[in-house]
């Protein structure tokens, strides 16, 4: 009979083990979020609006006596962006009587299974598993998912950026004409030591930015993979014996794009590959309609059978880009590949890698 918690495989002896248990990886959600500069919304329900407003340019002129005034009908233009969460959820099911005969981890009290309250012996330890993985389901969901209720896998919770992103370029919204879209030279690994191409690719790229923003806090979304190839590429181009640090990267950049407040983000949910993307902090959203739901786990036992027991988390999220002019949003064209699923070890849970690119 299959488990929840896998413990055949451990080689019990009459010892003592530690109390808690080593948990690896154990994401949080928040600094990520505060990492990549994307805002996090709580008590989401139905849509969140919010309205971006862009000003026409060109109303101030000369004035000359007797002249016929000239007047602008618009000023500014409004416009809605929704977030719209999407119900997700996380189940596991169990048969607390698959441990009756198991020595459970570490607590001698947990070594039998109470057949009156039915409880699960291991009902600490699922429910922390759970948090912790459903955390990092959505981070490997941030950027790379699309919402569709035929992949059972994370990457079918909701639309992640990169999708969003996608569905921009195709409805028109983001060109090379209207300059959110600018093509970027190959971040590649240098080929020698002479080959410092990639660090200059990134830095005529970032020189493509509106020159109205180019005083405001501004941040890049880089693959690592990308990152470290355009260090290593400054390190040839600098040619000197001191060691070329990430730090290194973010101010010779600011010197040489004249971008003084830029900050460089990356992270694994990113993935691998060349796609860039400079926005503003805060102009990408995540919402939940509670923040509490991802919290707290509902154990049940639904079932006829009172020995099956059901760990259920339920919640809903969405994103959303809020502005996407040129003053304040810039992407690349380029590929990126998806990492695969966390976890410490593949329990066949679909895939997890995805082809984003433009």
């Amino acid at each position: 009979m299959s488990t929840a918690v896998n413990i055949e495989s451990l080689n019990r002896e009459l010892v003592n083990y530690q109390k808690d248990m080593i948990v690896l990886p154990y994401a949080l959600l928040l600094p990520v979020l505060q990492d990549l500069k994307v805002s996090m919304l709580g008590s989401v329900t139905g849509k969140d609006v919010v309205i971006v407003k862009e000003r026409a340019g060109g109303v101030a002129g000369p004035y000359s006596p007797g002249q016929v005034a000239k007047y602008k009908n618009e000023l500014s233009r409004m416009y809605e962006r929704k977030l719209e969460p999407e119900l997700c959820y996380a189940a596991v099911k169990d048969n607390i009587l698959s441990y009756r005969k198991k020595r459970v981890l570490f607590d001698a009290s947990k070594n039998k299974v109470d057949n009156q309250s039915k409880k699960h012996p291991l009902e600490r330890e699922v429910i922390s598993d759970a948090v912790i993985t459903v955390s990092e389901d959505i981070i490997d969901a941030l950027y790379f998912a699309t919402r569709d209720e035929e992949d059972p896998s994370p990457l079918g919770m909701l639309n992640g950026i990169y999708t969003l992103q996608d569905n921009l370029v195709a409805a028109g919204a983001v060109t090379e004409a209207k300059g959110n879209l600018v093509a970027c030279g190959p971040l590649n690994a240098p080929v020698d030591k002479d080959d410092f191409s990639a660090y200059m690719n990134l830095r005529d790229w970032l020189r493509n930015i509106d020159p109205k923003i180019r005083n405001k806090a501004v941040v890049l979304q880089i693959t690592n993979q990308a990152l470290t190839h355009v260090k290593d590429a400054l390190e040839n181009k600098r040619g000197s014996h001191s060691d070329t640090t990430f730090e290194t990267v973010l101010q010779f950049l600011r010197n040489d794009c004249n971008i003084p407040k830029l900050m460089i983000s990356s992270h694994y949910c990113l993935g691998t590959g060349s796609r860039l993307t400079l926005t503003t902090p805060g102009n990408f959203d995540i919402g939940f309609n509670t923040l509490s739901d991802i919290l707290f786990m509902q154990i049940r036992n639904p079932w006829e059978d009172p020995n099956l027991v059901q760990f259920w988390i339920q919640w809903e999220m969405g994103m959303r880009i809020q502005n996407f002019h040129k003053r304040g949003f810039m992407i690349s064209d380029g590929d990126t590949v998806g990492n695969e699923l966390s976890g410490d070890y593949d329990a066949g849970s679909g895939s997890g890698s995805g082809v984003i690119g433009v």
